[in-house]
C-alpha cells in the first residue's frame, strides 16, 4: 500500500507541474535563480522565497488541486463527483494561468477580464479571417487536450480513492501546499504584480479577484461617460500665420529598451542619422514620453497620443470608439482640420480581408477627413510583418504623394503608425535610393531581416524605421514638421516600471519651433535624456499649444497644457 501511496504523490506532483509548463515556455529565456542570497540563516527570507519565487519554474502547486483532495480525503465523496471536481479545476486552472501570463507578458500589465475579453474577441476575429487553418489545428489540439487532462483526472481519482490510509509524505505535501496557498490568498489578495510568482497559487480565487476589479472598471467607465467633453475645448481652431504639413508619425515598437541597450555600432548608426538631418538643415530635439501601455495594442498608445486623454484600457477605448458625445473635444487633427488643414490617416495595413474594419468610425475616431488605406496605395511588391504590408518606405512616400495630389495647394496634417517594426520582427533590411521600385515584383535589391536572436531582429529592425522615417525628411521643404514617437515597448521588455517610456523626437528647419519644446524637457539630438519625461496623453495639448505660440495670431486665447491629460 505504501507504493500507492507513492503512485498517488508522485501522480498529484506531475499533475500540478503540468498546470505551469506553458508559463515556463513563454518565459524560459527569463528563469534564473530568484532565491536570495542569504548572509546567515534568516527566517523570514526562508519563507519569503517558500512563498513566491520570482521567476517561472514549474516547481509549484495549483493550490485548488491540492484543497480539493484534502476535501475528498477528509469526507466521503462520490468517485465520478470526485472527478469532474478535479478535472474542471485540473483544467480551470491551466488555462486561466495561461490567459493570465500571456496577457502579463504581452502588456506587461495585470490581466483584467473586462478589457481582456475585448481584445481576444478582436483576436479571434482575425484568427478566423486571416488564420483559418492554424486556427482548426489550435481547437483540435485544445480537444486533445481536454481528452487528456480528464483521462490523468480519472486515473488520479481511482488512485487516490483507492488507497486505505495516506502515508506522512503524501498528507505533508497536501498539507503544506494548501496552507501556502491559504497564506498567499489572505497575503497577496488582490496585490498587483505577486499572483503570477506565487508558489501555490489558487486560479480561482484570483479569477474572482479578476471579476471584482473588472466591476469597478465599469465603475470607473461609467463615471469617464459623465465626462463634459464639450466643456474641455477651449478653441475651435487656430488662427494661423503659418501653415506648415505636418506628420504625426508613431513608429511601432520603438521603446526605451532600443537606447538602454544601445552597443556602439547602433549608437554611430543613429549619429549618422542625426548628421544626414544636420546637413540637410534640419534640427532634431528628443525626449521621452511615458506610453499608457507595454508590449502591444498599439491603438489605446496613438488614441491617447491623438485625443490628449490617457486611454490605458480596451474597455475605455471601445467606450470612446461607441460614444460620439466625446467627438465636441476635438482630437489633434480633428482641430488642424478646423484650422484649414487638410486632414488624413493612413493607413498600410493589409491582409485580413474577411475582417471587416469600420473605417468610418475609426476615421471620426482619430478625427481625420480622409483615409488612405492598403489598396489605395496600389503595391505590388513584396510585403511584411503585420498585415502583411508594403515596405514603410513605400506607404508614407507613396500615402503622402497621393495627400499632395489631391490638394496641392492646401497644408497637409496626418497620422501615420509604421508597420515594419511589428514584431516578430521580420522587417525589410534596407531603404532604396527610388521609393517607388518597391513596387515592382521583380525587384530584389533588399530582404528580410532573418537573424535568429529576437533581439537582433528588433534592433535592426527599428534602425530600419529610423533610417526610413530620416530618409523621407530629407527629401521634405522647410515647410514641413515632423513627431517622430514610439507607440509601446517591445513585448519581450519587462523589466520595470519605466519599461513604459518611448522616444519623441521633433524635427523640423525652424529654430523658434524647436525651441518651444525646451519647456517640455526636450534637449538637442537624436537620444533622448532622462529626468524630464512626458506622458503620451500630454504631448496632444504640447503639439497645439507650440504650433499656436509659434505660427498662431496673438488675437486667441492661448490653449491650455495637459500635464497629465484632460482626463485621468
Amino acid at each position: 500500500m505504501t507504493q500507492y501511496n507513492w503512485i498517488v504523490l508522485v501522480l498529484f506532483i506531475a499533475i500540478s507541474f503540468l498546470n505551469f509548463l506553458p508559463i515556463y515556455f513563454l518565459n524560459k529565456n527569463k528563469i534564473g535563480s530568484s532565491i536570495n542570497r542569504l548572509e546567515g540563516f534568516q527566517i523570514k527570507k526562508f519563507f519569503k522565497n517558500i512563498i513566491r519565487r520570482f521567476n517561472y519554474d514549474v516547481f509549484r502547486f495549483n493550490g485548488d488541486l491540492s484543497f480539493v483532495v484534502i476535501f475528498f480525503l477528509l469526507f466521503n465523496i462520490n468517485q465520478t463527483f470526485a472527478t469532474w471536481l478535479f478535472f474542471i479545476l485540473f483544467y480551470f486552472g491551466f488555462v486561466y494561468l495561461f490567459y493570465y501570463h500571456i496577457i502579463k507578458k504581452t502588456y506587461n500589465s495585470e490581466p483584467l477580464l473586462i478589457n481582456d475579453i475585448i481584445f481576444l474577441k478582436t483576436g479571434v476575429t482575425i484568427a478566423i479571417g486571416g488564420f483559418i487553418c492554424q486556427s482548426i489545428l489550435f481547437l483540435v489540439g485544445m480537444g486533445f487536450i481536454i481528452i487528456i487532462f480528464y483521462y490523468c483526472s480519472a486515473f488520479f481519482i481511482q488512485k487516490l480513492f483507492a488507497l486505505q490510509y495516506y502515508s506522512f509524505p503524501l498528507k505533508f505535501t497536501l498539507i503544506s501546499s494548501s496552507l501556502i496557498s491559504l497564506f498567499s490568498i489572505f497575503k497577496y489578495f488582490n496585490h498587483p504584480t505577486i499572483f503570477g510568482f506565487l508558489t501555490c497559487p489558487s486560479p480561482t480565487v484570483h479569477f474572482f479577484t479578476n471579476l471584482f476589479n473588472s466591476f469597478k472598471t465599469l465603475k470607473t467607465t461609467k463615471e469617464f461617460n459623465k465626462l463634459d467633453f464639450e466643456a474641455l475645448q477651449e478653441v475651435e481652431f487656430i488662427k494661423m500665420k503659418e501653415q506648415p504639413n505636418f506628420h504625426f508619425l508613431v513608429a511601432e515598437s520603438y521603446g526605451r529598451i532600443f537606447f538602454k541597450n544601445i552597443n556602439k555600432k547602433l549608437k554611430q548608426k543613429c549619429f549618422e542619422f542625426e548628421e544626414e538631418l544636420k546637413a540637410e538643415g534640419w534640427k532634431i530635439i528628443s525626449n521621452f514620453s511615458q506610453a499608457p501601455i507595454s508590449g502591444g495594442a498599439s491603438w489605446l498608445s496613438y488614441a491617447s497620443l491623438l485625443k490628449g486623454i490617457k486611454i490605458e484600457s480596451h474597455n475605455k477605448y471601445h467606450t470612446l470608439l461607441k460614444d460620439t458625445r466625446h467627438l465636441n473635444y476635438y482630437p489633434f487633427l480633428k482641430l488642424l482640420g478646423k484650422s484649414g488643414y487638410k486632414t488624413f490617416f493612413l493607413s498600410a495595413l493589409g491582409g485580413y480581408k474577411k475582417v471587416k474594419i469600420n473605417w468610418k468610425q475609426l476615421l471620426r475616431f482619430v478625427g481625420a477627413d480622409y483615409l488612405i488605406k492598403h489598396n489605395d496605395l496600389d503595391y505590388k511588391g513584396k510585403e511584411f510583418g503585420l498585415g502583411p504590408s508594403p515596405p514603410d518606405q513605400f506607404s508614407i512616400n507613396k500615402g503622402f504623394e497621393l495627400m499632395k495630389k489631391r490638394h496641392p495647394n492646401e497644408p497637409i496634417a496626418y497620422f501615420y503608425i509604421t508597420q515594419n517594426s511589428h514584431a516578430l520582427w521580420y522587417s525589410p533590411n534596407k531603404v532604396v535610393d527610388d521609393w517607388k521600385v518597391l513596387s515592382n515584383k521583380n525587384f530584389n535589391g533588399y530582404g528580410y531581416i532573418d537573424d535568429k536572436e529576437l533581439s537582433v531582429r528588433y534592433e535592426k529592425s527599428i534602425i530600419y524605421q529610423l533610417k526610413t522615417l530620416v530618409n523621407f525628411v530629407i527629401k521634405q521643404n522647410e515647410h514641413n514638421l515632423f513627431m517622430i514617437i514610439g507607440d509601446h515597448q517591445p513585448y519581450s521588455d519587462k523589466e520595470n516600471e519605466k519599461d513604459y517610456l518611448t522616444p519623441i523626437h521633433i524635427i523640423s528647419k525652424d529654430q523658434d519651433y524647436i525651441n518651444s519644446f525646451k519647456d517640455f524637457g526636450f534637449t538637442k539630438g537624436i537620444f533622448p535624456q532622462m529626468g524630464n519625461e512626458l506622458c503620451h496623453q500630454a504631448v496632444q495639448s504640447m503639439l497645439l499649444l507650440n504650433l499656436q505660440k509659434r505660427y498662431g495670431t496673438d488675437k486667441q486665447p492661448k490653449i491650455k497644457y495637459y500635464k497629465n491629460g484632460v482626463w485621468l
